[in-house]
């Protein structure tokens, strides 16, 4: 006879065995976080290694990057940011080199700080933004190590840098969204800068941009997919916003299918290959360069105040106030949260509940003294 006692206590005797736990933070089924994967158990030392850390960076280097192909190939994590990861990796073998340090076991936390402190080719100082990502991608690179048993210590989780400062944002308004709109237009020829603005109007972020071909935009049906948000953007089609929207994205398309003929369908809108240096940040950067160089030239980029999400933020007010609801907004950006489209869109639910509590939990001064 099977054995029907609950294999848990408490609430998680009602979970069935084999289910994704239950959540109430998002609708539906939830979007892959793209994690790499990490030690969840003890440290075993590779076989072949004298003791951790016994192996040299540039090999370590070769060894996690074959780890880090194969879980893209899985699906565990998203291929541009592996690309990402390993260029930015890249540079500091090369720090390491010079600072003398060639063994695994050598990348101590001053070693870490010492390279996200590093200036770059300009000689200039690196930004808050850029020791981040260095540090992200020494943290999960060492990371990989401890998984696959070459050092026991990740040397970068130790290492702390300056909180991201505290800032005032704001949506654009209709008349600095009008100003954008036809400062987009000013170079002759160029169809690139207003179908970038098109798509972000759109409701599509940053890092959607960079995703979006030619055989992405449905021009028949006036809608284009977006995808590679990331997991807090769901993949979905939207409908062009607006008659400039769908203007500027159909003119781009028909340049590119002009200029490329069959071949235009795996054509990027926003992304054009350098030839110099094709790198994976000059392709993640691609659609934030357009639109920041645009802003600038608008007049409008207010560091800290307006920036380039301000643009679908004036998308969600826009479609907040003709229709009031925030399954649309939500729907439109490609979020999971209704809480994150009501703070988007400044709406406080909350304060609709009657917080008044009845007297007699009210506390008194003189209770709490005698307390």
């Amino acid at each position: 006879m099977p054995d029907l006692r609950p294999r848990q206590v408490g609430r998680y005797r009602l979970h069935p065995e084999g289910v994704d736990e239950v959540t109430r933070r998002r609708a539906g089924e939830a979007n892959k976080r793209g994690q790499l994967a990490t030690l969840t158990g003890p440290f075993i030392l590779r076989d072949g290694l004298a003791q951790s850390g016994a192996i040299s960076l540039v090999d370590a280097f070769t060894i996690v990057k074959a780890d880090w192909e194969r879980q893209v190939a899985e699906g565990v994590i998203s291929d541009g940011v592996i690309k990402t990861y390993l260029h930015t990796l890249s540079f500091f073998l090369g720090v390491a080199a010079r600072l003398g340090v060639t063994l695994l076991g050598d990348v101590t936390p001053n070693v870490v700080l010492a390279w996200l402190q590093m200036p770059g080719k300009a000689g200039l100082s690196p930004a808050r933004n850029v020791m981040w990502q260095r540090r992200s991608a020494m943290r999960s690179f060492l990371e990989t190590c401890r998984v696959l048993g070459l050092v026991e210590h990740n040397a970068a989780h130790s290492v702390e840098l300056p909180g991201r400062s505290t800032r005032y944002v704001r949506p654009y308004s209709d008349v600095e969204m009008g100003q954008l709109q036809r400062v987009s237009r000013s170079e002759l020829g160029d169809l690139r800068t207003p179908a970038v603005l098109a798509l972000v109007m759109c409701g599509a972020s940053t890092k959607e941009l960079i995703n979006v071909t030619v055989a992405d935009v449905d021009v028949a049906n006036g809608r284009v997919w977006l995808c590679g948000g990331g997991y807090r953007q769901r993949d979905r089609w939207v409908t062009f916003l607006t008659d400039w929207t769908t203007e500027a994205i159909t003119q781009r398309v028909t340049e590119l299918r002009t200029t490329y003929g069959a071949d235009a369908d795996a054509v990027s809108l926003v992304y054009k290959p350098h030839p110099s240096q094709p790198t994976p940040t000059r392709q993640a950067t691609a659609g934030n360069t357009v639109l920041l160089r645009l802003q600038k030239k608008a007049r409008l980029h207010v560091p800290g105040v307006t920036r380039t999400e301000s643009i679908r933020e004036w998308t969600a007010a826009t479609i907040y106030a003709e229709t009031g609801s925030l399954i649309e907004v939500a729907r439109r950006l490609g979020m999971a949260s209704l809480d994150a489209a009501a703070h988007i869109v400044e709406y406080d639910w909350t304060s609709d509940i009657d917080t008044t509590p009845p007297p007699h939990r009210v506390a008194t001064p003189e209770a709490g003294e005698q307390a």
